[in-house]
């Protein structure tokens, strides 16, 4: 059988786990040659470097076996497949898990297991250098003290995406954000994944990983209450916020307005001011419009975190294979 035909059997069991080609081949290294098939030795190391890159545990690969099985920080969470389903959150996680990977395995602050993530301690610090709790400034309090935050973009076309997850790598816990807003969204995302790490969510029962598929802030779930609480102190002071209007309806100017003088009166982002009354009063429209006036010739969140992420990592040792998945996957 030709080296060719090999390697794409390699390719094709990374499909039926739901890895299309296309992106397998965004994420190889420079020095990828398909020539590797020639081997046995060859196809073996081929194959442990993408199981290894997808969080795969290579035996399932192997001829004859159940199905595919993920590995997800040692903790087998998932059984085997003979088949991926389309609804399935697992190959999104499974890349979540690459990127969380890299950005702790470099990341240049180290976690302390004791540090202590109180919300309003957290408030509290932000505050005494910034008129609210920003989504820099959230970011900023994570990098402090360990915690990587990442923004994840690219993703295999057959993955269904998680709103964010939080999970623990190389010893430390990592906050991975999806959301494609441009902005307001995110702050209230990673407050709350935040909060997932700080009230012990990460636990052996779940492999150290939560994730979430929507990050809802009315969810009756006692784990994602616990979670929202947490984000509304870190944001509000508050354990709920529930924005509604003095007089009518406002339009976005005014909601604008409304926000940016309430925001700085209580010192709450203006943001979230907006997109809470959006919620509260089913006026998305007008909180949209609201948000992109407030922040009209700001840098969108993602490429925020991005940004900040590469800057708190040790760019300078990383692996250049490694830099270039985790470019790839945040999207630049």
């Amino acid at each position: 059988m030709s080296n060719n035909n090999q390697m794409s059997q390699i390719y094709s069991k990374f499909g039926q786990a739901g890895f299309n080609l296309a992106y397998i081949r965004k994420l190889l290294p420079d020095w990828w040659d398909e020539r590797l098939a020639d081997t046995p030795s060859g196809r073996q190391y081929a194959s442990l470097h993408l199981a290894r890159m997808f969080s795969i545990l290579p035996d399932s690969l192997k001829d004859g076996s159940e199905g595919i099985c993920f590995n997800f920080g040692g903790n087998h969470k998932y059984k085997h497949r003979q088949n991926v389903a389309a609804n399935d959150l697992d190959i999104a996680t499974a890349v979540a898990y690459t990127a969380a990977k890299i950005a702790a395995s470099n990341f240049k602050v180290p976690h302390s297991a004791n540090v202590a993530l109180d919300p309003l301690a957290i408030r509290s610090q932000i505050l005494s250098k910034e008129p609210w709790v920003s989504l820099g400034s959230l970011v900023s309090f994570c990098h402090s003290v360990g915690i990587p935050v990442v923004y994840l973009k690219s993703f295999p076309q057959a993955a269904k995406k998680m709103a964010g997850l939080a999970l623990m790598s190389h010893g430390r816990p990592v906050i991975v954000l999806t959301q494609p807003q441009k902005h307001g969204y995110m702050l209230f995302d990673l407050a709350h994944e935040l909060g997932h790490i700080a009230k012990g969510h990460l636990n052996a029962e779940n492999g150290q990983c939560h994730v979430d598929a929507k990050i809802e802030n009315a969810s009756t779930d006692e784990i994602e209450k616990e979670a929202n609480e947490f984000a509304f102190q870190v944001i509000s002071g508050q354990k709920s916020l529930r924005i509604v209007p003095t007089a009518g309806g406002l339009n976005g100017a005014n909601l604008a307005r409304a926000a940016h003088k309430y925001g700085s009166d209580n010192h709450i982002d203006p943001t979230h001011i907006a997109l809470n009354y959006g919620f509260a009063q089913n006026r998305w429209g007008v909180a949209v419009s609201a948000v992109k006036l407030l922040c009209e010739g700001s840098v969108p969140d993602q490429d925020l975190v991005k940004t900040m992420m590469k800057s708190g990592m040790d760019l300078e040792n990383i692996h250049e294979d490694n830099l270039k998945v985790l470019e790839n996957l945040i999207g630049e």
